[in-house]
């Protein structure tokens, strides 16, 4: 974890945060802030609409390709497991505007 958050520091020059929190929706609808370490640009939803990740995603950082490619930005999520958020089995806990879409989208989502 101390590698991945140097690595982030270096590419960002000491500019922004080297975990990224953002709120998830687990189980029984409970919301929860979800921890991450920062493998897109600070200004990455700057504009307020969540989007989700796209192949070559121009918003993903050089060390963020390498992150998401070995997992290592899942890392901090360990401490979300650690506190009863999430489990290590089970569906991914996703952003409370991505599970309204997917609930009128899929049936029994929710």
């Amino acid at each position: 974890m101390l590698i991945a958050a140097l690595g982030i520091l270096i590419e960002s020059r000491g500019r922004g945060t080297v975990l990224y929190r953002q709120v998830r929706v687990g189980q029984y609808g409970r919301h929860f802030t979800l921890l991450k370490f920062r493998s897109m640009t600070m200004d990455a939803e700057s504009d307020g609409v969540a989007r989700w990740a796209q192949e070559q995603d121009p918003r993903i950082t050089r060390f963020g390709h390498f992150m998401r490619k070995t997992r290592l930005d899942e890392l901090p999520q360990l401490f979300n497991v650690l506190r009863g958020d999430m489990s290590f089995v089970g569906p991914r806990p996703e952003r409370p505007v991505f599970v309204k879409q997917l609930i009128e989208r899929l049936p029994y989502y929710d």
